[in-house]
């Protein structure tokens, strides 16, 4: 049995969700939360809040590596993400509703190491040795493209 190899280029797409979101959280909603009359104290403290998942990540890791397949964590890392990110969008933008933004905003950005957790695994199990250093380029690629759309969505808004 041959085992399955990724294509180095489609590290861009997989990690590009999480891009998005991050992008959103650091750099779009608090443009938003200020404009809604938050204070940049309050605004940043919300983000920071959401961005600290990366810093807890430690604490989850573990479990990903050792309970459900590396895709399992993937789709459920996937899910979570999209669907924390359409709540977002539903909680009305106002002061008074600063705690529920600020826990959808840390189970978006827990939602968003669910999804970059795998794809270290994915990326050593599935590329081929001589391939990894391109795949580690288009991970970041994603990621950085991903934060780039996430953080300019605010154009539409």
């Amino acid at each position: 049995m041959t085992a399955v190899r990724a294509r180095p280029f489609m590290f861009f797409f997989l990690v590009l969700p999480m891009g998005i979101s991050a992008g959103f959280v650091g750099v779009t909603l608090p443009f938003v939360l200020t404009r809604a009359g938050f204070s940049v104290t309050v605004a940043a403290a919300i983000v920071a809040v959401g961005l600290s998942a990366n810093v807890w990540r430690f604490l989850w890791g573990p479990v990903a590596d050792l309970t459900l397949s590396l895709h399992k964590w993937y789709w459920i890392g996937l899910g979570t993400c999209a669907a924390t990110l359409f709540l977002l969008s539903l909680i009305p933008i106002n002061p008074g509703a600063a705690a529920l933004l600020t826990a959808m905003v840390f189970v978006s950005q827990v939602a968003g190491t669910l999804v970059v957790l795998p794809l270290g695994g994915l990326l050593a199990h599935t590329v081929a040795d001589a391939e990894k250093g391109r795949a580690s380029g288009w991970y970041q690629a994603g990621n950085l493209g991903g934060f780039g759309l996430g953080g300019g969505s605010d154009v539409i808004l």
